[in-house]
């Protein structure tokens, strides 16, 4: 059917009377939708967001915190805590999680080394993988984000194949017979305490122990620390905890990092410490003749550390 020149105009004035019909009842819903959602309490579903006019959370601005000093108690609850004492005689006790990047070091005798054991260590290889000495030095570790679990060329080993590759026009070099590498893997094997295996990844090597090797320490694990040990620790504490401090002698943070430092060799036996306020070792003092708290860890309300703190402190 085709349009004759005098029903088009007319049918442009419909369309055009409805549009404007459609937009005014647009501009009407606008008006009075943000009322009606108001009186509703909001879109049912969707939370709601407080008035840009109203209260706002209380933001707590937490000081940075710093210590050094010797450790007096150590616990290992679901969450781990240590205190310390500093120079000064200030006590913290320092709270940690999964986010403190903790470390342990030290050095350790041979006797401690068992299966299971994360260990490292440099030395040199054939090409067939055979040792050409025995492991007079390695390292227990822990594997954190960004180790990487192998069998790599040394950095000495490196800068060799670096200059052979690059000879200055001289006559190359064949490759060398044996080359350094670094080993990290876990120990499976271990029989008489000399002969280990270590594996790393899809590969493994076997390597014998020097008689009397150095063994050091680089873990993140509390179990190993005793009093008297070396503490260095940075975080953060609540607003004000200097001005507690000063007037209490003690005092309560959130650790970034922890590095400690072992008193002693790990694995040999050394006297036991006897608490300050054991009566036995001070007739007439009782557990909360000096400290009421015995030595306890205090609850502070504005740091939130402590809950489901499940384990007393240990020497």
């Amino acid at each position: 059917m085709c349009f004759s020149k005098t029903t088009r105009p007319r049918r442009a004035a419909v369309v055009g009377r409805r549009f404007s019909a459609i937009a005014l009842a647009v501009a009407v819903i606008g008006l009075l939708l943000p009322s009606a959602v108001a009186q509703m309490g909001g879109f049912p579903g969707l939370p709601q967001q407080p008035p840009m006019n109203g209260p706002q959370p209380t933001v707590i601005q937490l000081d940075h915190f710093e210590a050094d000093g010797a450790i007096l108690a150590v616990a290992m609850g679901r969450q781990p805590a240590l205190q310390l004492q500093t120079v000064t005689d200030q006590i913290w006790t320092v709270y940690m999680d999964n986010e403190t990047d903790l470390h342990v070091r030290g050095l350790a005798d041979k006797s401690i080394l068992k299966t299971g054991m994360f260990i490292s260590f440099t030395a040199e290889f054939d090409r067939k993988g055979k040792p050409q000495h025995e492991i007079g030095a390695l390292t227990i570790v822990t594997i954190r984000k960004g180790m990487t679990v192998g069998a790599f060329p040394s950095a000495a080993a490196a800068d060799n194949e670096f200059m052979g590759g690059n000879n200055f026009g001289m006559q190359p070099q064949p490759p060398p017979q044996t080359q350094y590498y670094t080993v990290t893997g876990r120990i499976t094997s271990l029989r008489s305490g000399k002969k280990m295996v270590v594996h790393f990844g899809q590969g493994s090597v076997s390597v014998e122990l020097a008689e009397a090797p150095r063994i050091m320490v680089d873990v993140a694990d509390l179990s190993i620390v005793s009093r008297g040990d070396r503490v260095s620790a940075t975080g953060y504490s609540p607003p004000n905890q200097t001005q507690t401090v000063l007037q209490t002698g003690r005092g309560v943070a959130k650790a970034r990092s922890v590095e400690i430092e072992l008193a002693g060799t790990l694995g040999q036996k050394k006297p036991p410490v006897v608490p300050p306020n054991n009566p036995r070792a001070n007739p007439g003092a009782g557990p909360n003749a000096a400290d009421p708290n015995n030595g306890q860890p205090q609850d502070n309300p504005a740091l939130n550390f402590n809950n489901g703190f499940g384990s007393s402190f240990r020497e």
